[in-house]
């Protein structure tokens, strides 16, 4: 389904997977529209369904979609509630700040490390039923702890086909390839919010209009265009606000992951990348693995917008984020230097 804002278009994925016994797994539902039922329904029956993201996009539907399918199992990431100064009744369990907290939702088990009891930012949760797809897809917890909020995502693999299945933490633009929302004339738009030259062809209009909700701005250079596509990348404002404010955590994360042989990553956002391997996987995240080697393996945008992103990492490493900073548990950054010579 697309999303989209101003001069941005971007599509939201949901997958479905066939298990053995013929069932369907679900994840990261969306929008439960007639045309989203009825292709289901042609599929088969949707017993399970799991959300591998705490991010709003992607909870926001769960709930009118579970409730089209009561029978089904919905097993969703710890940290679905973010922090609410003086609230600290988390039950009942829904999904997350206020839209959640006025429709709470059913949850069958959390998608915890072996599906144990965990305690995670001051929050307990039980131990979960073993799922019914548990055999044929494994998963993995990403969980910041992070001290105003929650944030979480699940990477699942899929054995038999070999799929890894992502949420938000990598994406994958294709720049020779259009989508349904080009040929369905979705990112044709008039002036001012048009401000493609006319010459470019449809899958470099696609690319380009992906590549905003990573750059902010319209990159028009062909090196923006090369750094940025046809390789797993993760979003900059998740790298700046999020992994690089724990890199032991993420990398940790990258680690378990990597040991999945998968052959293709299906992200929750733009185009599926065929082919993509661990060492692919391992690579977009080489800004925490190799910081100073990263340049080519996973470029920062050229864009303008991106030196008040930087300045309010340094803000947040220098209030928020200080104690894990002076710990140790965070990476130096280059651009940030502190009276005493030091780079934080």
């Amino acid at each position: 389904q697309p999303i989209g804002f101003l001069n941005i278009s971007v599509n939201i994925r949901m997958t479905v997977l066939r298990l053995a016994d013929g069932s369907l797994m679900v994840k990261d539902p969306i929008a439960p529209t007639g045309e989203c039922l009825a292709m289901l329904k042609s599929l088969g029956e949707v017993r399970h369904i799991v959300l591998g993201s705490t991010a709003l996009e992607h909870k926001v539907f769960c709930r009118a979609f579970v409730d089209k399918f009561p029978e089904a199992s919905f097993y969703a990431p710890p940290g679905l509630f973010n922090y609410l100064p003086g609230y600290s009744d988390f039950t009942p369990r829904g999904l997350g700040l206020l839209v959640d907290l006025v429709r709470p939702v059913r949850i069958t088990g959390y998608l915890t490390p072996g599906f144990a009891a965990a305690s995670l930012n001051g929050v307990d949760y039980p131990a979960s039923e073993r799922p019914g797809w548990a055999d044929e897809v494994s998963h993995e917890l990403l969980f910041f702890d992070a001290p105003i909020a929650n944030a979480a995502e699940v990477a699942f693999f899929h054995k038999r086909t070999r799929s890894l299945l992502v949420t938000d933490s990598v994406t994958y633009i294709n720049s020779t390839s259009e989508d349904w929302m080009t040929r369905r004339g979705m990112r044709d738009r008039s002036f001012p919010l048009n401000l493609y030259p006319k010459e470019w062809s449809p899958a470099r209009k696609k690319a380009t209009d992906m590549m905003q909700v990573l750059t902010v701005q319209t990159p028009y250079k062909d090196e923006d265009l090369a750094a940025l596509t046809d390789k797993l990348y993760v979003c900059p404002q998740l790298r700046l606000f999020v992994f690089e404010t724990d890199p032991a955590l993420v990398l940790e994360w990258v680690a378990r992951v990597s040991k999945w042989d998968f052959a293709r990553v299906i992200p929750s956002h733009f185009d599926v990348a065929e082919g993509a391997s661990r060492r692919d996987f391992q690579d977009a995240f080489s800004f925490i693995s190799d910081r100073k080697g990263s340049g080519q393996l996973a470029p920062l945008p050229g864009d303008h917008a991106l030196g008040v992103q930087k300045l309010v990492q340094v803000i947040l490493r220098r209030t928020l984020f200080k104690e894990r900073l002076e710990a140790g548990r965070m990476t130096p950054l280059e651009y940030a230097q502190e009276e005493d010579g030091e780079y934080r």
